[in-house]
């Protein structure tokens, strides 16, 4: 399957890829230039994105991008057909999907109707009752996964805790797991993280806390987080949040923020991009997620050394290690919540000492560099022959 060429490892066989990841297509974003590193070590890599604004086909050397526009049915019906349409003229041999909802129904499909390989890759823990609470599309979501998973042919998750929920509860073989994290270059944040001066917000701070994160209630739970400030607040009156992201519930913590008084002490920040040389402006990085997959942001704040509290979702117990390096806490648990993030305001050598090793966990992650992932992404589909 893998041969050398000029010392350069590639998998000789062509894969299509059915995504939902409208960043895909923007050339100056990060996930199009992994894309491009993808398609580098294979034949052929097609992919297929539903949400464009318009239906556009773009082809760059052997990677080649089409985008689908149109109501949610017209998307599904084309990226059907036209999947279809390209595994049978291009001999493509696996097909993958980036979940196994909608994406993985239609790319189940494809591959049953063509006999080639179905790879069906996780991003998220769609088998804790937490996922299932989020609404009407997690429960479907959920009952989708429940049927596609155990016909796959091989599964990729980005965590050991992902792994352990599909092999307890839905009785996947281990042989068919590729457990591979979502890469971060701690590596660019070690040698990049020039520190800045104190947000102005923060400088006189006994306690600056950041979280970070889609500001969505039923995944991020950030309300949990500003109910737990009040009780923070009562003990430590200058102890300052600031919550980082966009989304549809950001309104809703805006409201709460004025309802619990807390407009000198909680503060919404929409997105950034230079959140690597921001979080110097902190001492703690608060994570209070119903549900993660991986923890992208628990990495990067470990890396520059964030003490993390986090739920016990995602990273947490497999990266994150309660009270050595970082505070893990019951999902749900505002009280449990609050009192971790007073301990750690009231005791700064403890910060100071889970930082220490929170690093130290951060930088011997593997992978550990981006040629490390690309080659652990090239044998993620040796299971599935």
């Amino acid at each position: 399957m893998y041969y050398e060429d000029v010392g350069i490892s590639y998998v000789a066989m062509k894969i299509l890829m059915i995504s939902g990841d409208n960043e895909i297509m923007n050339e100056q974003s990060a996930v199009h230039a992994r894309m491009k590193a993808y398609a580098e070590l294979c034949d052929e890599l097609h992919i297929v994105v539903l949400g464009g604004e318009h239906d556009v086909a773009h082809p760059y050397k052997n990677l080649f991008f089409h985008s689908l526009s149109g109501n949610k049915i017209i998307q599904r019906v084309k990226a059907y057909r036209i999947a279809r349409s390209i595994v049978a003229r291009r001999s493509i041999e696996i097909v993958t999907a980036q979940s196994p909802d909608e994406l993985g129904f239609i790319a189940f499909m494809v591959a049953r109707s063509l006999k080639i390989r179905l790879q069906l890759q996780v991003h998220t823990d769609i088998m804790s009752p937490w996922y299932r609470r989020a609404g009407t599309a997690p429960r479907i979501k959920y009952m989708l996964a429940r049927f596609l998973l155990p016909r796959a042919d091989c599964i990729r998750v980005v965590s050991d805790r992902i792994a352990r929920s599909l092999i307890d509860r839905l009785h996947i073989s281990p042989s068919l797991l590729t457990v591979l994290p979502i890469f971060t270059d701690v590596s660019a944040l070690r040698s990049g993280g020039a520190k800045i001066s104190k947000d102005t917000r923060t400088r006189n701070s006994v306690c600056a806390m950041i979280a970070v994160g889609r500001m969505k209630e039923k995944e991020k739970n950030f309300s949990m987080l500003i109910r737990a400030m009040v009780e923070v607040v009562k003990k430590y009156p200058t102890a300052v949040l600031v919550i980082t992201g966009d989304g549809p519930d950001k309104e809703y913590y805006q409201s709460l923020i004025s309802v619990f008084r807390l407009e000198r002490n909680v503060f919404l920040d929409p997105w950034r991009n230079d959140l690597s040389s921001f979080y110097a402006s902190f001492d703690l990085m608060v994570i209070p997620s119903y549900i993660e997959g991986w923890g992208r942001v628990a990495i990067e704040g470990m890396a520059v050394g964030l003490p993390v509290i986090m739920t016990d979702v995602g990273v947490a117990g497999e990266i994150i290690r309660d009270g050595i390096n970082g505070r893990v806490v019951p999902v749900a648990d505002q009280s449990a919540l609050a009192a971790a993030i007073s301990d750690l305001c009231a005791h700064p050598e403890t910060r100071i000492k889970f930082a220490k090793a929170a690093q130290v966990t951060a930088f011997n992650i593997r992978p550990s560099t981006r040629q490390d992932y690309l080659a652990q992404w090239k044998k993620s589909f040796d299971c599935c022959f």
